[in-house]
């Protein structure tokens, strides 16, 4: 064989199997593969973001439900403290006899007994 042949041969294999076609389009095939993973990652970051989006607004909502909870607890607390208030100035100071003596006059800490539920019950 000499190089004749061998070129001609090399050069009717690359004709008949489409090798020029694929050499012609090979830029064309780079180029929609490229859009096409880029398609792809931004599909991929068009969810991400829908994801996102959705977390956010359940933690927005559960914000809000937090908030509400604890302004109802803080008018709950505010309630107490003034019923506690309005209790002490009407606390008798003799727990034991019939005869209430509750301190309008003067308001002593000192004076003040810790509840006992153990005495409550007698």
């Amino acid at each position: 064989m000499d190089w004749s042949n061998i070129i001609i041969a090399v050069i009717s294999a690359v004709l008949s199997g489409g090798g020029v076609a694929t050499l012609l389009m090979l830029k064309e095939n780079k180029q929609a593969k490229r859009v096409d993973n880029e398609l792809k990652f931004s599909d991929g970051l068009q969810l991400r973001i829908k994801h996102l989006e959705e977390q956010l607004d359940k933690k927005d909502l559960k914000i809000d439900e937090l908030y509400t909870e604890k302004d109802a607890l803080r008018n709950e607390c505010d309630r107490l403290s003034t019923e506690n208030a309005v209790l002490r100035v009407y606390k008798c100071i003799k727990v034991e006899c019939g005869i209430r003596q509750p301190p309008f006059g003067t308001f002593n800490p000192d004076t003040i007994v810790p509840f006992n539920p153990q005495k409550a019950k007698v």
